[in-house]
């Protein structure tokens, strides 16, 4: 009895203990719970129910139960698999563009320049601005007679039709990552500013130039981080809805239409609601294999 005792005591110390942390915490489950559980789980519902009884339906009529029939109709639907790929071409040219410029512009700033505090500040401006300001901004810049035509004007070439058919994927592209670059940055230069110094100095006694100490140091150091970022501006890529939304509108005709602007399109002009949760789930689970993918990446680094 004793022994039961203390062991029961002891459990009630712990839990008065660990009182203080879950009270903490309870305030942001119930949100999570709220504004985060509670919409994925009723869109998955959602997802098997149509609305109006199909496609194009009221939104505030008794939705009623399709089955499959949301997911089996969308790959049979033209502008959803060209939103889709859309959405990978963007993806992946974003990636591609802002690790590049983000790297580069880490690995500047690295070598205690001064004022490296003020770029830094500097570079992380456009990721503060609100995504639809800098969609105007960037569609005032890029239009027939913005800035960008006007500085090749002046260097001595024909203006481009920036947002025609031909260049708008790449233009909305060049946004979204003058629009994200900036964290991407802040996040590799505070990776590259935890490898000692003594890797740098060993390998520059032992001859290694810049790049060689760049491509056998900084890059296998900085994988984790390096990783991460990948990711992040993936998610941020394949969600891209708000600058696509501010400068073209998923124009012109269908070229830069991207998967979540389809599924606004659907949800809130067409108010096809449970299509548009079909596709909201299909979305879902992308980003849920690409975090699945990066955790597993993450896993397989080697400790140095």
């Amino acid at each position: 009895m004793m022994g039961m005792s203390k062991k029961v005591v002891d459990a009630l110390k712990y839990l008065r203990k660990k009182k203080a942390f879950y009270l903490m915490c309870l305030p942001y489950l119930i949100g999570f719970a709220i504004f985060e559980l509670y919409p994925v789980v009723d869109a998955f519902v959602f997802s098997f129910q149509s609305w109006g009884g199909g496609r194009g339906g009221g939104a505030f009529l008794q939705p009623t139960f399709v089955g499959l029939n949301n997911y089996m109709e969308m790959f049979s639907d033209e502008l959803f698999v060209l939103s889709l790929k859309n959405s990978i071409i963007i993806t992946i040219t974003f990636v591609l563009l802002t690790t590049a410029i983000s790297l580069v512009l880490a690995l500047l700033l690295d070598q205690k320049i001064k004022g490296v505090d003020l770029f830094s500040t500097c570079y992380f401006i456009p990721y503060a601005t609100a995504p639809v300001i800098m969609a105007v901004i960037m569609r005032i810049i890029f239009n027939k007679a913005g800035a960008a035509n006007w500085l090749l004007n002046k260097l001595g070439l024909p203006a481009i039709n920036w947002l025609g058919p031909e260049l708008a994927l790449f233009t909305v592209v060049i946004a979204m990552a003058w629009n994200f670059f900036g964290y991407c940055v802040v996040i590799l230069l505070a990776g590259l500013q935890t490898i000692p110094t003594v890797f740098y100095e060993a390998a520059s006694i032992d001859g290694a130039g810049k790049i060689t100490q760049i491509r056998e140091i900084t890059l296998p150091l900085i994988k984790p981080i390096l990783i991460v970022t990948l990711f992040l501006e993936t998610v941020y890529g394949i969600k891209a809805y708000d600058i696509i939304y501010g400068m073209t509108g998923g124009g012109p005709g269908f070229q830069t239409l991207t998967l979540p602007y389809y599924i606004y399109v659907q949800g809130f002009e067409n108010w096809a609601l449970g299509y548009a949760d079909a596709m909201g789930v299909v979305l879902f689970f992308i980003v849920l294999v690409i975090a699945f993918i990066e955790r597993k990446a993450i896993g397989t680094i080697t400790e140095y």
